[in-house]
């Protein structure tokens, strides 16, 4: 086709030529334009909008179950370290008495700022004695795993660790010279029920039996049936509360476990449930975790405090918080975008123009939604920087949809903002139009961590889009002769279409008759459109027109008449008349979408 309209000439035009003559693609119209296929991607992206809409506005501002959370050594917790304290002592043989200050929860809270030795070194005496009394409490323990810790003849040894940012992992190795196996402890908050009486909160330590380990930093993970020793202190004296097995209390939140043989009787242990607040209380973690953690610090960094690794189950319930108008917005562009689909594929199916962008470019819905997704994004990024840093949830799907709800509405107003760039003019260059909402829909699965950097990517996408328009309107500016006599021209009294549209290239055919005609979606600069085969009229009352084609044959006179006449131009074999009328919509022979040509001679 492009061969032949660039020989042709307007006396070519006028004298008829053979049809047989022509290549095939130039006798017949298309089926189905270039607008029609970008307005079903816009329709693609209006559908998207709405599902991630939908499910994310289904766990906004309510507190969501997101299931369990697996905190393995390749997707660690990584335990905060301000100041890294370390210190090793022995186990006295005589029992010591301390004051009432000195409890396990001492070690839990204690925090020293940034890299301040001074702090963590002043604090290593107190931790020796608190480790001490929980070494000297083996003594008391039926049954013990290894009787050697309870011989006074023994020189118990020990080295411990901590982080001391006010939320301590402490940790720590009790052995003894030339003995294979030590003692391992850690702490943790813990609920714990002694018989009926009500329930107490309170740090305690959990020890358990294990190889000895010479290069031991703060390491404590056991087999599952491994007993595992719960000792408390407060107001200086220890009390040992009972054993349970390991399993019992790690990888298995949630449970219940049941403690026996302590000097209190029988005692049960449940998980302290933890609640952490992220981006300015976006979103509130709620958990159940396990009542013991496991530690790993084969790779801890000494220099920048890194690699302190936890292993840990948790169940976690999620409240996000969002106050964006997400809901208002889906509705407003969904709805929108499939009624200008309805309209394209009813008025302009063989149109290279999409009216999707010509229409929003006119009204400022498009742009004000554009606006409150870029500036009210904060809520969204907040949840999907969450769950893309903690991969494990079973949920971790909701992460994709905040960057696929931004680059659905980005990719339909990409080619808004380029055609409100070319006002008065419709942008033609619809296979470039559908190439950069595509592009743009990509963008933000490029950055989906630093969403501030959307708005700047989608804004250089759609320059280069502008730019791009203006390569091929002045580089490959299409060189076919319009005759004067074409009625379109004459209709909007110009000389040429570059008033009018960027391009004219893909929006010649010639007709049966051998003439060279335009496609009728240019008109929609003008606001003028193609209803039926002998009328058109403004695109104000196109939604009318649209609702008479599904009012029953029997109703369509009262509905006409309810709306009004509108004002029509005829038209006659494709050609644009200078009759202006004001006719009823049953007036206007409105029937199938064939009957329209969708181009004008």
């Amino acid at each position: 086709m492009k061969e032949l309209l660039d020989k042709v000439t307007p006396n070519a035009v006028n004298s008829s030529p053979n049809p047989e003559k022509l290549p095939r693609n130039a006798q017949r119209k298309p089926r189905y334009g270039h607008g029609m296929v970008l307005s079903l991607l816009y329709m693609g992206f209006a559908t998207a909008v709405a599902i991630t809409t939908y499910y994310l506005n289904s766990i906004a501002n309510v507190p969501t179950f997101f299931g369990l959370l697996t905190r393995t050594f390749s997707t660690p917790w990584i335990v905060p370290i301000t100041t890294l304290l370390q210190g090793a002592s022995i186990v006295p043989n005589a029992t010591l008495t301390l004051n009432n200050s000195f409890a396990l929860s001492n070690l839990l809270y204690k925090a020293c700022t940034t890299n301040n030795k001074p702090c963590a070194d002043g604090f290593v005496p107190e931790s020796n004695l608190i480790w001490s009394k929980v070494g000297q409490t083996f003594a008391a323990i039926p049954n013990f795993d290894q009787p050697l810790f309870q011989d006074p003849n023994q020189i118990i040894k020990f080295k411990h660790i901590s982080n001391l940012n006010g939320w301590n992992k402490a940790a720590i190795q009790y052995y003894i010279d030339g003995f294979d196996v030590a003692m391992t402890c850690q702490i943790r908050r813990t609920k714990y029920v002694v018989g009926t009486a009500p329930a107490i909160v309170d740090t305690l330590a959990y020890c358990s039996q294990r190889t000895y380990d010479p290069e031991w930093i703060c390491e404590n993970e056991v087999d599952l049936d491994v007993n595992t020793y719960a000792i408390q202190m407060q107001k200086g004296n220890a009390v040992y509360l009972g054993v349970v097995k390991r399993g019992q209390i790690y990888f298995n939140p949630g449970h219940t476990a049941l403690m026996t043989g302590g000097q209190l009787g029988n005692v049960t242990l449940q998980t302290v449930r933890s609640v952490n607040m992220y981006e300015y209380d976006m979103i509130q973690e709620s958990g159940v975790w396990d009542i013991l953690t496991v530690s790993d610090c084969k790779n801890l960094n000494f220099k920048n405090n890194w690699g302190w690794l936890l292993q840990v189950r948790g169940l976690i319930t999620i409240t996000w918080q969002c106050q964006s108008l997400m809901l208002t917005n889906s509705i407003v562009l969904f709805f929108m975008t499939i009624y200008l689909v309805i309209l394209q594929f009813t008025f302009l199916h063989r149109s290279t123009v999409c009216c999707v962008p010509v229409y929003m470019s006119k009204n400022v819905v498009g742009l004000v939604i554009l606006f409150i997704v870029f500036y009210g994004n904060h809520n969204v990024q907040a949840l999907t920087t969450y769950l893309l840093l903690n991969p494990t949830y079973n949920q971790t799907w909701y992460a994709l949809y905040g960057p696929i709800q931004v680059a659905s509405i980005v990719g339909i107003m990409t080619g808004t903002i380029i055609q409100i760039w070319f006002n008065p003019q419709v942008v033609t260059q619809t296979w470039k139009d559908t190439y950069f909402p595509i592009e743009t829909f990509c963008g933000p699965f490029r950055v989906m961590l630093q969403y501030q950097q959307i708005v700047m990517l989608s804004f250089v996408i759609m320059i280069i889009g502008i730019m791009f328009i203006y390569i091929d309107e002045y580089w490959f500016k299409d060189k076919t002769n319009i005759p004067e006599s074409n009625t379109a021209l004459q209709y909007l009294n110009v000389k040429d279409f570059s008033s009018v549209a960027t391009s004219t290239k893909r929006c010649l055919v010639l007709n049966d008759r051998g003439e060279l005609a335009v496609d009728s979606g240019i008109l929609l600069s003008k606001n003028m459109i193609q209803i039926s085969r002998n009328i058109m009229t403004r695109t104000c009352n196109i939604q009318y027109e649209v609702i008479y084609r599904f009012v029953p044959k029997f109703l369509q006179k009262y509905y006409s008449q309810v709306v009004g006449s509108m004002l029509a131009i005829q038209l006659e074999e494709d050609k644009i008349t200078d009759k202006g009328l004001y006719l009823y919509l049953y007036e206007m022979g409105i029937g199938g979408r064939n009957q329209l040509s969708g181009y004008f001679s």
